[in-house]
């Protein structure tokens, strides 16, 4: 069999692994799994199978890639920014990013309901939707900047659009 299989087959344990360490929802453990693996891929050429067994390999690129993560997403928690009720938004600290717009009920409440919809996402999701539409930063630069793959800034927001959409709808105003 060859190792890229291998790797793929290891997906499951990588995950319960992931998850463990991480203890975060199932989005998260998804994407860091899916990085984790990429990750693996682009090492194979490095794995060498006298040192030890190709899980074990495996598993000490998990660790150390969930670590990096769990550090980057400490320093990265001030890119955050948030909508408020009022239709404001804000920055973690709770400054007033851009002066409000005047809105009608009916737009208010969209935006609270995104709003409330938006606190739904992971973080890492609000992040990176906050860093493409509000910052206007590509994904190139997202993933850059909070150390993913470019594959796993389209994936996080692909998701995060994706809930947000079913969230909508569920409640009868698709978007």
């Amino acid at each position: 069999m060859p190792i890229e299989d291998e790797l793929a087959a290891l997906r499951p344990d990588l995950r319960k692994l992931i998850s463990i360490i991480i203890r975060a929802d199932d989005d998260v453990v998804d994407d860091l799994t899916q990085e984790v693996l990429m990750h693996c891929f682009s090492l194979v050429h490095k794995y060498d199978p006298t040192r030890c067994s190709l899980k074990t390999w495996a598993q000490i690129v998990a660790r150390n890639d969930v670590l990096h993560y769990m550090r980057g997403a400490k320093t990265n928690e001030a890119n955050f920014i948030r909508l408020t009720e009022t239709g404001e938004l804000q920055d973690v600290a709770g400054e007033v990013m851009v002066p409000e717009v005047e809105v009608d009920d009916k737009q208010a409440q969209l935006i609270a309901l995104l709003h409330k919809y938006i606190d739904k996402l992971t973080e890492p999701q609000r992040q990176v939707l906050n860093m493409y539409y509000m910052q206007d930063k590509t994904d190139r630069e997202i993933a850059q900047e909070i150390h993913i793959s470019l594959d796993g800034v389209t994936q996080r927001r692909h998701r995060a659009i994706n809930r947000l959409k079913g969230l909508m709808a569920k409640r009868g105003g698709g978007i």
